[in-house]
């Protein structure tokens, strides 16, 4: 490595959240003044304008079993510790009280190389004051040390009225000095996974058509849990999670029997926050529509569909065809 510092960058978002406290604005001067009380896109949107390099840039990684999507970008800097900064903007959540719960959760991460560590050891000082006078309040905002002497040392500093925290660690990594620092906020109320949630009854609703996309409009497909499990972005995939969901449900043979169409057309939207709507059945045997209506609603999405890194809506039509033989 240069002498120079080389400072990487790790970004964890998911979904909108609130404008926040004053003391957080104050935070956007240690990330670059990226507007961290805005939403999702509007980072993205930032990011992907500013001096950073092919932001567009996106690819998709396994963490922990979890699909993980990351978008990211790099820029020169002449006038900072650094000359080289990486940045990833990408989705995360964060599993509460035993996995049950799940948390949307942003975490915004920055790594600084030091070639001595007297100059780590001024970058440290100097941050862990900047941010003593931003968690001021007694209230609202505690601190926590703790010493390795492998590894190194942090402060964390919480505040539990926001959900917000940041984390600063001076550590060893195979002989460089690095100074972590990383934002994180916890957003809304705990959510139950989908494995623990009721099934929602049928939905229909209105949705403006310029906010729905359909398979050659998106950059990826939504994934069931089959889906999901194999990491499989087809549309293939999707439509035989479906067809093998209705086949488990249903004898579909005995209610077509003596039936000359044997033909099923369907249709869906998959909202952008996963949830199954305006679920459409064509044929003539009404007690089939409904059977095929709730076998459908059955299943679960794991992913929606996205465009330009962001959750979309996604309609789509197929059709389930069978043979009967006598």
């Amino acid at each position: 490595m240069s002498n120079l510092t080389k400072l990487s960058i790790a970004f964890f978002i998911v979904l909108f959240y609130p404008a926040l406290c004053q003391a957080q604005k104050t935070l956007d001067s240690l990330f670059y003044k990226i507007p961290l009380e805005s939403s999702r896109d509007s980072i993205y949107s930032y990011l992907k304008n500013s001096q950073f390099k092919s932001f567009s840039k996106n690819e998709t990684i396994l963490s922990n079993g979890k699909e993980i999507k990351i978008y990211s970008g790099y820029k020169t800097n002449k006038n900072s510790l650094s000359d080289y900064q990486e940045l990833y903007l990408s989705s995360g959540t964060s599993s509460v009280e035993g996995g049950k719960f799940i948390n949307n959760l942003l975490t915004i991460k920055t790594l600084y190389y030091f070639p001595t560590k007297a100059n780590a050891s001024a970058f440290y000082k100097d941050k862990t004051e900047y941010l003593r006078d931003i968690f001021s309040n007694p209230s609202y905002f505690y601190t926590m040390r703790e010493n390795d002497i492998n590894t190194g040392f942090y402060n964390r500093f919480i505040n539990e009225k926001n959900n917000i925290e940041v984390l600063l660690k001076y550590q060893n990594k195979d002989g460089e000095i690095v100074v972590e620092l990383e934002y994180q906020r916890h957003e809304g109320k705990p959510t139950l996974q989908k494995k623990y949630r009721p099934k929602e009854s049928l939905i229909t609703e209105k949705l403006d058509r310029k906010d729905v996309y359909e398979i050659l409009t998106v950059s990826e497909i939504p994934k069931t849990t089959k889906c999901f499990t194999k990491n499989d972005n087809s549309i293939l995939c999707l439509r035989k999670s479906i067809a093998n969901q209705v086949n488990r449900d249903l004898d579909i043979y005995k209610f077509l029997q003596g039936d000359q169409r044997k033909k099923v057309n369907l249709s869906f939207i998959i909202k952008s926050n996963g949830q199954l709507i305006n679920i459409k059945v064509q044929h003539q045997n009404k007690d089939l529509v409904e059977a095929i209506k709730h076998s459908i609603n059955k299943i679960t999405i794991e992913e929606p569909a996205y465009k330009d890194g962001k959750a979309v809506n996604f309609y789509h039509s197929m059709s389930l065809t069978y043979i009967i033989q006598h």
